[in-house]
């Protein structure tokens, strides 16, 4: 069953009601889906809420069957990730929220990928967009959130959060094979394609957390976060 990201006709909605889909998603579920009356739609919300439907008039109004609200299976998993080139940023987001990253948090560091500032907003808004259609395809019923670029030194404000709060860079002394706890919330942190800086590396010391390397090779940026995350789920299917 298909399934699409529409919070703003989710909220107050219950069994027996009508659902009119904006034009946008019109076109796109009549012209490029070919949903026809009687097929059946999920919407979601974001969080935790699944209106499953069934279309009514050539896909333009949904009949809701049930609503189903459920709860996050793990903790929650965020990365954050230094600002690579876009194509490359455009692909990490949504492979990210592919493999169930709930929050990925942008940031700049001394080699990271430079951009104007007054772009960040605008950059916020782009992967925030392929994050909610990235989870309509993949089927998650949780929205991965993006947060607005910040820098390295802020992350802190972030650790409190998390169980654990691990950074990944190749000349770790915890090398290949050394396994993140994958029990609690986790904060992951990736640093650009030139690495973290030594002075970068000492701020991390500083603060208490731990550093891994994932390969006995040297991964680019976006492959590091794929193949963390894809570690992390791995080990929590199998838990």
């Amino acid at each position: 069953m298909k399934r699409f990201y529409l919070p703003e006709v989710t909220k107050d909605a219950s069994r027996g009601d009508i659902i009119n889909v904006p034009q946008k998603m019109f076109h796109r579920l009549t012209n490029v889906l070919k949903i026809r009356k009687g097929d059946e739609i999920e919407f979601i919300d974001g969080e935790g809420l699944i209106l499953k439907t069934t279309a009514q008039n050539s896909g333009k109004d949904f009949l809701i069957n049930e609503r189903l609200s459920v709860q996050r299976a793990v903790p929650e998993t965020a990365a954050a990730c230094s600002l690579l080139r876009r194509e490359r940023f455009d692909l990490l987001v949504e492979k990210a929220v592919e493999l169930g990253v709930d929050r990925i948090i942008p940031f700049t560091s001394r080699y990271s990928r430079p951009y104007a500032g007054q772009s960040f907003s605008r950059l916020q808004e782009r992967w925030q967009r392929i994050a909610d259609q990235t989870i309509s395809q993949c089927k998650r019923d949780f929205r991965c959130v993006i947060d607005p670029v910040t820098s390295l030194e802020k992350l802190f404000a972030y650790y409190a959060k998390y169980n654990a709060v691990i950074t990944f860079h190749p000349e770790s002394a915890a090398m290949h094979g050394s396994e993140p706890a994958a029990t609690g919330s986790c904060l992951f942190i990736f640093g650009p394609e030139g690495g973290f800086s030594n002075q970068e590396i000492e701020y991390f010391t500083s603060k208490g957390i731990k550093s891994y390397s994932m390969s006995r090779h040297l991964l680019r940026a976006e492959t590091a976060v794929m193949y963390a995350l894809s570690v992390m789920d791995y080990t929590r299917s199998n838990t």
